[in-house]
């Protein structure tokens, strides 16, 4: 199953199903090393974002987040 970095670096964050969240416990840069490890664990290894990107796509997450509430 293909799924994005994004997906799986939101899911890390915010929890999924059975899955809690771990933002308190795993900085964003890890978050993104994990996306990237298991991207690489997939075959998808280039299809990973860099950590450089991780601030402004958790920043879009968050935005998103508090207009909704």
């Amino acid at each position: 199953k293909n799924v994005s970095g994004g997906h799986i670096f939101h899911v890390i964050t915010h929890g999924k199903g059975r899955m809690w969240p771990h933002a308190s416990q795993i900085s964003p840069p890890d978050r993104w090393k994990i996306v990237h490890y298991v991207h690489t664990l997939q075959g998808q290894g280039a299809a990973a974002p860099t950590p450089s990107t991780a601030s402004s796509d958790t920043t879009a997450t968050n935005t998103a987040q508090d207009k909704a509430k």
